[in-house]
């Protein structure tokens, strides 16, 4: 049973967070009422019946809780990030670049365990969210490959995920600001404090 939760908690990130939470209910259910009460592999001591029985009774508490109980609002298994997020556009970057805005593109996917980190991590930071409304930003989501989302892929030279790219104020991306992995608030602060404040080279 513990298995198969760690098989759910690493598939969350696939499923609507209402799945996660019944899912988790029905293995807590079920683990509760067979180590309770159908188990009969082991002819155990009289004092080991009783704890079982009393997991038992706990798993079935908890499978009840995640059923009846509503979860908290504003929350899922992937985290929420906070950002205003803009799909990725060529008309999108043109006007940036037209306001002379700067951009963060943000390469993603909702089966990439590390996006997700950085959405719960990183983005909800005061100052890097501060810093975030100076700038565009955009996101590509590669859940789902397709012949659109695949050229802006090549298009930008994205490998591996997450990446972020930082576009100036010109249009021009800053090479040496491309991050690819997991990247802390502080860093990201400190780069995009860069991307504000300075032009790409030509």
């Amino acid at each position: 049973f513990i298995l198969i939760a760690m098989a759910l908690y690493f598939a969350r990130n696939l499923l609507s967070p209402r799945l996660v939470r019944i899912g988790y209910a029905f293995i807590a259910l079920i683990a509760g009422f067979y180590l309770g009460w159908f188990d009969r592999s082991v002819k155990a001591a009289g004092a080991f019946r009783a704890v079982r029985r009393v997991v038992g009774v706990i798993g079935i508490a908890i499978g009840l809780a995640l059923l009846i109980i509503p979860a908290p609002r504003g929350t899922s298994g992937a985290g929420e990030s906070g950002i205003p997020w803009r799909p990725y556009s060529e008309e999108s970057l043109a006007q940036a670049a037209r306001e002379g805005k700067p951009v963060l593109i943000d390469f993603s996917a909702a089966w990439c365990f590390i996006c997700h980190e950085l959405d719960k991590k990183t983005f909800p930071d005061a100052k890097v969210q501060e810093l975030l409304g100076k700038v565009v930003p955009l996101r590509v989501d590669l859940t789902k490959p397709g012949a659109e989302t695949e050229a802006i892929r090549k298009r930008f030279g994205v490998g591996g995920l997450p990446t972020i790219i930082f576009i100036d104020r010109t249009g021009a991306e800053v090479r040496d600001l491309r991050t690819v992995g997991f990247i802390d608030a502080r860093e990201l602060e400190r780069r995009l404090t860069k991307l504000i404040g300075t032009k790409a080279e030509q």
